[in-house]
């Protein structure tokens, strides 16, 4: 049986001739979601949890993983002012810890642990 309050964390790097902020990723995951259904959007529950010197880490639900994997792959090339904006998925964890230790390169995480990330917002 799926629980429907199970999260997957899917962990990306973000691509653009410019190196992006917090803000323009959260508006591009944003902006797609946002075209969705009210009953998708719900279901998706899509949440940027990290983001550091172009990778980040997007909370999803279980259920949402593969709408949100295609709204990933619909970024793939966007214009923006320096060019084209892509996001390249690097995997999908159950626990931002393991998304955050698997995924994200050493020389990021030693800069900025996602813990740092979450007390910041508070």
């Amino acid at each position: 049986m799926v629980h429907p309050y199970r999260r997957r964390y899917v962990a990306i790097k973000v691509q653009s001739p410019e190196r992006p902020g917090k803000g323009l990723v959260i508006k591009m995951v944003r902006s797609m979601t946002q075209r969705m259904s009210e009953d998708d959007f719900r279901r998706l529950k899509a949440w940027v949890v990290y983001y550091c010197e172009g990778f980040a880490i997007i909370k999803t639900s279980l259920d949402g993983l593969d709408d949100m994997m295609s709204i990933l792959e619909k970024v793939q090339g966007v214009k923006v002012s320096g060019g084209d904006f892509r996001f390249e998925v690097l995997g999908v964890s159950g626990t931002i810890k393991g998304a955050f230790n698997r995924f994200i390169p050493g020389g990021v995480r030693a800069k900025r642990h996602y813990h740092e990330e979450r007390s910041e917002g508070r």
